[in-house]
Parts: C-alpha cells; structure tokens; sequence
C-alpha cells in the first residue's frame, strides 16, 4: 500500500482494546493529524457519540455514524453539520418497527438508541444465554424488510440503504472529490465492515477480525495476525509505517 490522502476507521473493537479507549487511540488520531492526513471514524455508534468525539478530539473534523446512515462535518468548534442519508419516512417506518420489535420480545434498544436517528440497536448481551433468540430476531426483521448487522458490541437494524461504503462513498464526493479510492485506508474488524471490504481496495483487518472471519463473505486486502497487532495496536503499527 502507498501513503493514503484519506484514513477511515472503524471505531469499537478496532480503536479500542475490547471496550477500551485507551492511550493508543490518540496515539493513532496524533499520528494522522501529524502527518496533515484527514482521519474518520466510521461507527455503529450513535450520531450523538460522534457528536461528543468531535467536539472533543480537536483534530477530527468528519465522522459517519449509525453504520453509515450519517455523516457529521465540525464546521466550527462546537458547530456541527448532520447529513442524512435516508429519507424522514424511513426514519417513521424505523421507530415504528422499533416499537413492535420491543413489545413482541419483551427486551429494551441500547441505551443509546433514543440518541439514534437512522438506526437503532440491540445489545449483544441479550443473546449470549439464548443464542437462537437472535435468529429469532432477525426472522421478524427480515419479515417486515428490515435491515441489519452486527458490530463487535451491536445488532444494528434500520430502514433504506444504510452502508459503511455508501457513507464514505458520500463524504469522498462531497469533500474529497480528488481523492481516488486506491488512495485511502480503512481499518475494521467485524460483519458491518464487509461492505468497505468489498467496495474498496486498501482494507486492513486488525488481528481479532479472526474472530468472525469464516463469516465473512468479503475480507479484507490484508489481514494482521497476533495479539501485537489487535485492535488499535494494529491500526498504529500499520499507520506509523504508511505515513513515514
């Protein structure tokens, strides 16, 4: 891989150690703010936690959330621009699925889904004691045309066309339209990574991708092994040699 014009990361599991953010993470966002490269995170998380990382990571300026159903542009210090990439009836239908899907299991949406704007989600906890609940799960979404994912931490459902690769497909058009996608990188390390996997050329999965790897049906161009490279030990050994 040549030096990337644009790095892409997702963020839990592969900025954090398991569900750490530690040291290293701003290690890693130093390294690419040193090096004048633009850094952007690409997570299942909440609008409202790329809200908060924004305004206080000063050298992040974008960041796609709900596993690409927005993006956010820091315009200012503390001014920030959401982009929508479903319509407002998709986001009607998705609360009112949301709604059913609760009532007919008995279970509660993440904490953070009431932050959520294009998506919500389910913690996987809920199924680690009845793993056929899951499959049960996504047996009424697939029924009522949901769509859906899981990160390393979440089953993420929504309405419309939601992808990681459609998100960065957008922001590369809007704001990087000389950048050419052999020329950026993007780290993942789970299912709702398979979708960058597949649409870009330059992907590297950190070393617990093993965990779902006979899983996915697209991988990454290059996959690092050992538990020197896990998480964001990997993403800073690989960066800190693409930028020399």
């Amino acid at each position: 891989m040549t030096r990337p014009k644009l790095i892409f990361s997702d963020f839990d599991g592969t900025l954090t150690l398991g569900s750490e953010l530690g040291p290293v993470f701003f290690e890693i966002t130093s390294l690419a703010h040193q090096a004048k490269t633009p850094f952007i995170i690409v997570t299942g998380r909440s609008v409202q936690w790329s809200y908060f990382t924004l305004i206080h990571v000063s050298c992040l300026q974008y960041s796609i959330a709900e596993g690409g159903g927005l993006w956010v542009e820091k315009k200012g210090p503390e001014e920030l621009e959401t982009h929508f990439l479903v319509t407002a009836d998709e986001r009607v239908k998705l609360a009112e699925f949301a709604s059913a899907l609760t009532k007919k299991f008995g279970f509660a949406l993440t904490a953070d889904s009431s932050g959520r704007l294009t998506d919500r989600a389910l913690d996987l906890s809920l199924f680690h004691k009845n793993p056929t609940l899951q499959n049960e799960v996504q047996s009424f979404m697939k029924e009522e045309s949901i769509n859906f994912s899981t990160s390393s931490v979440h089953l993420n459902f929504w309405v419309g066309n939601i992808s990681k690769a459609r998100a960065m497909t957008e922001i590369i058009k809007q704001r990087f339209p000389d950048v050419s996608n052999d020329e950026l990188v993007y780290f993942g390390d789970s299912l709702n990574d398979e979708t960058v996997f597949a649409h870009f050329p330059n992907t590297i999965g950190v070393s617990n991708i093993s965990a779902v790897w006979d899983k996915l049906k697209s991988h990454p161009s290059l996959r690092l092994m050992g538990a020197e490279n896990q998480g964001p030990l990997g993403v800073k050994a690989q960066l800190a040699s693409l930028l020399k």
